[in-house]
């Protein structure tokens, strides 16, 4: 049985020049049509603008589409980062009802799932603050504690796992593989292609509003990963960043024997990956991460700093990690860098696919090609 059906649909939006009075129209999605079956997770990826919150967002009905259908089955619960459903001057609690009703709930089915949504959520007496108190990871728990407290058949969420709290990302996950089990039908967008390997039983590449390629989860973010590969491309924009933004990275790096990597880095060469930083607010300390993964998404090599601790806001820095060689096997690669607080429960900056390379040479079945000779007696 199909869960979600998008069929041929278009969305239109039109924009306005204040100045010269021009209109201006804009196709968000195009001609896109995917079925989603009941009980199955499919993950939407794609570069900023591709279409996926639009997606979500006649999915779950905030918005009509302009041309062609969208039919769903079941009641449907999500997480949006734009907020939809929720109230600056209302309270967490206020929103917390409000958006369960908006969910199908009655007045006191949402206030019987008040404790629940509190404890899942960890917002405890920040729970009866305004939500425009909230920072966004606030903001994400709660409505990630409303969406899975209201009895959904079908789940839909934007870039929802990406809060600064690496636990309440770990609980998120492991709560979505138990609605998985239990039959839940869930569309998931995300720039974390590591989770959507994890979490996706297909994937849908959206490109221009339109589907440029769907299928296995491997197979799709392989090739998405290849196709945003640009030897030496800069620090990528802010859409594929998260965390709670405390400590930011300013520029990433890779130097090998002296000089900038051209996006080619030699089997057995040295790399270095230079990170500058800015503190925008006071933190104790923070340690900085640093993952390589291979053209699949495979992890491949993951190595975390000792402590650093800023001396005040606004301080800038630059911390070094100095690899004497890189033994990986021949094909494409990208680094993941991470800064977190010093007990791994804030993240405050990661950037998915910072810097890309190539490494000459054949490709083997496992990541390593360490130096080696063979002798024969």
């Amino acid at each position: 049985m199909t869960a979600i059906a998008f069929n041929r649909v278009g969305k239109r939006y039109r924009r306005s020049d204040r100045l010269g009075g021009r209109r201006s129209v804009r196709w968000a999605l195009r001609d896109l049509s995917l079925e989603v079956a009941a009980g199955e997770t499919v993950g939407l990826i794609g570069a900023n603008g591709a279409g996926k919150s639009t997606a979500l967002r006649l999915g779950l009905g905030i918005t009509s589409p302009t041309e062609g259908t969208v039919c769903t089955k079941g009641r449907m619960s999500g997480v949006l980062s734009l907020g939809d459903g929720f109230h600056p001057l209302l309270t967490g609690r206020e929103n917390a009802v409000t958006a369960s009703m908006l969910s199908g709930l009655s007045h006191e089915q949402a206030k019987s799932r008040l404790p629940s949504i509190r404890e899942f959520s960890g917002l405890e007496d920040a729970f009866d603050d305004p939500l425009r108190t909230y920072s966004s990871g606030m903001f994400v728990r709660l409505a990630f504690a409303v969406a899975i407290n209201v009895d959904s058949d079908i789940l839909l969420i934007d870039e929802a796992l990406a809060v600064g709290d690496l636990e309440f990302s770990s609980r998120c996950i492991d709560h979505l593989e138990s609605r998985q089990q239990a039959g839940t039908t869930m569309l998931l967008a995300s720039h974390d292609l590591e989770q959507i390997r994890r979490l996706c039983h297909r994937v849908a590449w959206l490109e221009g509003g339109s589907i440029r390629a769907i299928g296995s989860p491997n197979d799709i973010t392989g090739d998405y990963g290849r196709a945003m590969h640009t030897p030496g491309a800069p620090l990528p924009v802010a859409t594929s960043q998260m965390g709670s933004r405390e400590v930011e990275f300013r520029e990433i790096r890779l130097l090998s024997r002296g000089g900038e990597l051209d996006g080619v880095l030699p089997i057995g060469w040295p790399l270095t990956v230079v990170m500058s930083w800015i503190a925008r607010s006071p933190v104790e300390s923070m340690i900085f991460g640093v993952s390589i993964h291979d053209g699949s998404g495979n992890r491949c090599l993951d190595i975390t700093s000792p402590a650093v601790v800023p001396e005040a806001a606004g301080q800038m820095g630059v911390v070094r990690l100095a690899l004497d060689r890189l033994d990986l096997g021949g094909g494409t690669y990208h680094l993941d860098a991470g800064i977190y607080d010093q007990n791994w429960r804030t993240t405050y900056d990661y950037r998915w696919q910072a810097r890309w390379f190539d490494i000459p040479g054949k490709r083997s079945t496992g990541p390593l090609h360490p130096p080696h000779k063979w002798e024969a007696e």
